[in-house]
């Protein structure tokens, strides 16, 4: 497998342990008389991505990557983006948005379908595409269902490039079962937006 590039912004992996990271990165254990960064990030991310998560602005103020890994013909090819924001303008409470897509073609500019009915379609595809949200410890799935019904979501692409990943996304997410009391209904993000440099 070919990987044509891969970059992060800021200096943590992909995923759900990124925001367990990030909380103890950040003082997360509130010890000793400096506790939690008052300030988001030291240095800001250089790419963007912006939404609205059940109404309230998120911003990816501490970081934001995107990774494009395209392979040899028939194998898996996938794309991700991911923006993490302190809520409130602190590091004391992150949020995390990430959406992957692979398939046995490369991706390429176009939607993206991110429900449970998208999955492995067209027969043959290998297509996956999932959203994320995660506000530790608890986490939210386009790609899963629950009594009410499926998750929905999707995201478009305007620009693929080996330097730049942009365009827009919206997510209805279900919980997962081990979310925390209060925080098992849906999440929905609207006016997503994002454009990331991957060099």
């Amino acid at each position: 497998m070919e990987i044509l590039k891969r970059r992060t912004r800021g200096t943590l992996g992909i995923g759900s342990l990124l925001v367990t990271a990030l909380l103890a990165a950040c003082g997360g254990n509130d010890s000793g008389p400096t506790g939690p960064s008052g300030n988001c990030a030291p240095t800001p991310p250089t790419g963007t991505m912006t939404a609205q998560v059940n109404g309230a602005a998120f911003t990816a103020n501490f970081s934001t990557q995107a990774t494009i890994q395209n392979s040899t013909a028939m194998g898996p090819n996938i794309v991700q983006i991911s923006g993490v924001g302190c809520v409130d303008g602190t590091a004391t409470r992150v949020q995390q948005i990430l959406i992957t897509l692979g398939r046995l073609t490369p991706i390429t500019v176009g939607t993206y379908r991110l429900d449970p009915a998208a999955q492995a379609q067209p027969a043959g595809s290998g297509y996956s595409g999932i959203g994320q949200f995660v506000s530790a410890p608890n986490l939210w799935y386009s790609n899963r269902s629950d009594e009410t019904g499926p998750g929905v979501g999707s995201i478009t692409f305007t620009t693929i490039t080996a330097n730049r990943l942009a365009g827009t996304f919206s997510l209805v997410l279900v919980s997962t079962p081990g979310n925390t009391s209060g925080n098992t209904g849906r999440v929905t993000v609207a006016n997503g937006a994002f454009d990331i440099p991957t060099p």
